[in-house]
């Protein structure tokens, strides 16, 4: 079982401790990327959306001001950079931080479940882009920033999480089945477009991987582009219902 599901099952302090782990090691990668060494701002970057996760089961308000001030704090601090690094930086603290720290926030208010069917969700669509995009091909979807990928990949990521979306709700004996799927849906264009956000940086930095920490298969930034995508609009939805799944009607 993928240790993501194992931690999420276990809820807090491995999920969060989980999720802060992986904040230091994409935030090492995204400096690595940018200016090939970790200094005391990737450092910054960090130790803030390390602790985002770690503050966001206490308190979101404070966790949402520390992100804020961080953010402010290093906007001045890394103006010395090339401009387009310097922008590309920046904005890695507010990227990183909001990305993990929605899911801490998911799986403390939106429970397991909520969790589970989100991960999936990612995993889904990527698996749909990838199979349809090489069974059928055709037109490519941004080939000035991805090369390979397709409309037909896009068009087969949705579906697929459509399917997650509706094998869920049956699996959850729920009844919004409509609602589940469309939302399951929007998150697939989320989760690509997070997917091309960052194959757009590492285009711009020149690069093919953000690391090579995972043998073959490049970065845990590269594993997890369209998850840090879509969580944030994921929370947003977990505070407006006040709740996972089961409280969207």
């Amino acid at each position: 079982m993928p240790m993501p599901i194992v931690a999420a099952y276990y809820g807090s302090p491995y999920f969060d401790l989980l999720a802060a782990l992986i904040c230091i090691v994409m935030a090492w990668e995204w400096q690595t990327m940018l200016e090939n060494k970790f200094s005391t701002s990737g450092v910054i970057v960090a130790a803030t959306a390390s602790n985002v996760c770690l503050i966001t089961v206490h308190s979101v308000s404070a966790a949402l001001i520390f992100i804020a001030v961080i953010t402010l704090l290093m906007f001045f601090v890394k103006k010395r950079m090339k401009r387009d690094k310097w922008r590309l930086f920046w904005v890695c603290v507010p990227y990183i931080s909001l990305g993990l720290g929605s899911l801490v926030y998911i799986r403390q208010f939106g429970g397991f479940e909520t969790i589970v069917w989100l991960l999936c969700v990612v995993w889904a669509t990527d698996t749909g882009a990838y199979a349809f995009g090489r069974l059928i091909g055709g037109a490519k979807l941004m080939p000035s920033v991805s090369p390979n990928k397709t409309i037909a990949g896009l068009v087969g990521g949705m579906f697929s999480a459509a399917c997650i979306g509706i094998a869920t709700v049956y699996y959850l004996e729920l009844s919004n089945y409509l609602l589940i799927a469309s939302i399951s849906t929007v998150l697939a264009l989320f989760a690509q477009a997070g997917d091309l956000f960052e194959s757009w940086i590492k285009r711009k930095v020149g690069v093919k991987d953000s690391s090579n920490i995972i043998p073959g298969h490049g970065g845990v930034f590269d594993r997890l582009d369209g998850l840090v995508a879509i969580s944030p609009v994921v929370a947003l939805i977990v505070w407006f219902a006040e709740g996972g799944l089961d409280k969207w009607l």
